[in-house]
């Protein structure tokens, strides 16, 4: 009778972190933020779907393609964030049609870099990257997620992200070298700012949290099975 209260009680504690804590899309709104037609681009990548999220520590940005991002290949895809944050600033680089505060540079080769227009000794390359940036491959390469710091200086120094809650952005997205815009034409105003419970927790840290919070079930219900 014990054991079966044990294992009760450990499900019981597992549904209701599984409840209050999955966000869904680990975090992202169900409707995109963005969408972007089918078949646009002349080459490479087509962005059709983009979600825009950011909790206290991080900006978030998961993008769903047409076709498969190749990653760790011989040759492959490059991906591009660009972000203004402010319209007398920066520089209008690459055709993004405004100024350019800060970019993020996926490429093929499993790099993520970051990159201050206006400062570039701010710049944090990829090798440094840990504890700042991350990115996530899933459903067969077609979605890509990307997580990057708010406010938060690298081991080196470097790799500062300038945005504060309550702050408007411009944002836009380029897949391959000139293959694919979302938005088209212009760039997109995006808020940042925590709007729901569901916003506050990216995509790996959640799941590690709930892999910790697993453990503390088990741990739990074999120390109810001694008492």
């Amino acid at each position: 009778m014990r054991n079966k209260q044990i294992v009760l009680l450990s499900t019981i504690l597992m549904g209701m972190i599984l409840v209050t804590a999955v966000p869904s899309s680990f975090g992202f709104d169900v409707p995109p933020t963005l969408t972007d037609p089918y078949g646009d681009p002349t080459i490479g990548d087509d962005i059709i779907k983009v979600w825009i999220d950011n909790n206290a520590t991080y900006i978030m940005f998961q993008i769903e393609f047409n076709s498969t991002f190749l990653i760790d290949s011989a040759t492959g895809d490059y991906f591009y964030v660009y972000i203004s944050t402010n319209p007398l600033t920066g520089t209008n680089i690459a055709g993004a049609g405004f100024n350019v505060d800060y970019y993020l540079w996926m490429r093929y080769t499993e790099d993520l870099d970051f990159y201050d227009v206006v400062n570039g000794s701010n710049n944090l390359m990829s090798s440094n990257l840990v504890g700042s940036g991350y990115y996530i491959s899933s459903n067969n390469n077609y979605t890509l997620e990307l997580g990057y710091k708010m406010n938060h200086y690298s081991p080196s120094g470097t790799g500062y992200l300038n945005l504060t809650l309550g702050q408007t952005i411009e944002i836009r997205f380029r897949s391959d070298q000139t293959s694919d815009w979302c938005p088209d034409s212009d760039a997109f105003s995006y808020l940042i700012e925590i709007d729901s419970v569901e916003s506050a927790i990216p995509g790996y840290n959640l799941i590690f949290l709930l892999s910790i919070l697993s453990v503390v079930a088990i741990l739990l219900g074999k120390k109810l099975k001694k008492s």
